[in-house]
């Protein structure tokens, strides 16, 4: 893969995501001297069933060095940047509990500035097809937006006190609730 077919990657996730009516914004270095590299940046206005919670998630591909034998795709959901600061230890805890279960990625809590993510990456082999990326990285999008909808309402709430850690685990492990 080449620097132009990483814009033309992320290119495409724009276009995709702006036929969903999900705003997509491309950033380059060209136009922005400060990044690094190209960043898209999407706001999905409604997740969650109940919360119908904003979140935005920016995907990039993480510098790759000349002896890099891989490239990394990586893409960020901010669920919320407001975390109430009294129930960060709920929420800390919350995070353990389904990061030990997921299948991929985490949900990460960042205590200094109140901020919860789903981070996932992908690692790209270098000599992978632009077709065979846009696959991985398409059911990895897919999948990383299906586990932020399912989460959100649930980490929404404990965020803001509306939910224990209590009834958190008795939702994620209702087999033990027998």
């Amino acid at each position: 893969m080449t620097k132009s077919d990483i814009i033309d990657i992320l290119e495409k996730f724009k276009k995709d995501f702006e036929e969903y009516g999900v705003e997509s914004v491309l950033r380059t270095p060209e136009e922005e001297p400060e990044l690094s590299e190209p960043i898209l940046t999407t706001l999905h206005k409604s997740m969650g069933v109940v919360e119908n919670q904003p979140v935005t998630c920016e995907m990039l591909f993480l510098p790759k060095e000349e002896d890099d034998k891989a490239y990394t795709f990586n893409i960020l959901f901010t669920l919320t940047d407001n975390v109430n600061e009294k129930n960060l230890g709920i929420l800390m805890a919350a995070t353990s509990m389904i990061n030990f279960y997921l299948p991929f990625g985490s949900f990460i809590l960042n205590t200094q500035g109140g901020i919860l993510v789903f981070k996932q990456a992908l690692v790209l082999p270098e000599d992978v097809g632009i077709h065979t990326a846009m696959k991985m990285i398409d059911t990895i999008v897919g999948r990383s937006l299906d586990m932020v909808d399912n989460q959100i309402d649930y980490f929404i709430r404990l965020s803001d006190g509306r939910m224990s850690l209590e009834e958190y685990g008795m939702m994620l492990f209702p087999e033990d609730q027998k």
